[in-house]
């Protein structure tokens, strides 16, 4: 049967498609977990009545902001969704601090602590944006991460947060993200070329195995056509032989017989021989089989 021939694909829509589901996919994933993270102050806050108010603003965060992300990743909008996703988060965890530091400013050291934590869990957007939006989106995110701290810096309080560290400690996360980015854009590549290479052998092995079937079907037909001739004179034959058969014995009619059945034989092989030739053409139909009933 001849093989069907490999309809062409898109090979770097099909590639980058797969690239677009991955960063769906982390976007979902990232989503939810800041979604569980205002299911975790909805737990935690009966322990904390003084902080009331910082657990309603991060739970009624993260919800928000789950449903609208939710809402542009199931419509496709991947990239908008991330970028939603990565500024709700910088300016939740940024009013979180600002508003701490107003409440409970530089009384204690837990205070300070957690200023500090929440400039470091604001690096968690520049990972999210490379993994979501794009290889260049962690700049854009330390950048913006850096002007915050330095507006804080400069507007609100000197003392709030690290202005050397936590930087550092985003640029360097964002290049971390950048490089990780970029391999795995350049393994995509690879993918796309070894891609393009299996569907040309595809289609060469494709080519081949036609060539080879439109052979066999020649030969086929020919050897077909070169045996019916003898075989319809070797029957002619036995039919003259048969209007005279006053003049044989027994043991010739015998071999009339012989010859007449055999030449029937052979001419059935030869009919088989063309349906088999003919097969390719025909469609194929399924039906059940009793595998039991052939066993026995």
């Amino acid at each position: 049967m001849p093989a069907k021939s490999v309809p062409r694909r898109d090979t770097p829509a099909t590639v980058f498609a797969a690239d677009r589901a991955r960063r769906s996919e982390f976007l979902r994933v990232a989503n939810r977990c800041w979604l569980g993270l205002g299911g975790v102050a909805v737990v935690v806050m009966h322990f904390y009545p003084t902080e009331l108010m910082f657990f309603l603003i991060l739970i009624a965060s993260t919800a928000l902001t789950f449903a609208a992300v939710e809402a542009l990743n199931n419509r496709g909008k991947t990239r908008p969704g991330g970028i939603l996703f990565c500024a709700a988060m910088d300016a939740t965890i940024y009013g979180l601090l600002l508003l701490n530091y107003k409440v409970h400013g530089f009384r204690d050291l837990e205070a300070t602590q957690t200023g500090v934590s929440a400039y470091a869990f604001m690096g968690a957007s520049i990972v999210f944006a490379g993994a979501v939006i794009g290889s260049r989106a962690p700049f854009a995110f330390a950048f913006l991460n850096t002007a915050l701290l330095s507006a804080t810096a400069l507007f609100v309080d000197s003392r709030l947060g690290p202005k050397v560290s936590i930087p550092c400690f985003w640029w360097i996360l964002a290049v971390a993200v950048w490089l990780y980015e970029r391999h795995v854009a350049r393994a995509l590549g690879w993918l796309r070329e070894f891609q393009e290479f299996l569907e040309m052998k595809v289609e060469d092995r494709t080519r081949d195995l036609d060539r080879a079937n439109a052979e066999l079907e020649s030969f086929s037909y020919s050897v077909a056509h070169d045996l019916r001739a003898p075989l319809r004179r070797i029957v002619g034959f036995a039919d003259l032989i048969e209007s005279d058969a006053g003049t044989l014995d027994g043991e010739g009619r015998v071999l009339l017989r012989a010859i007449r059945d055999q030449s029937a034989r052979a001419s059935r092989l030869v009919e088989d021989l063309l349906k088999l030739a003919r097969i390719s053409r025909v469609p194929l139909e399924r039906q059940e089989v009793d595998l039991s009933a052939l066993a026995c």
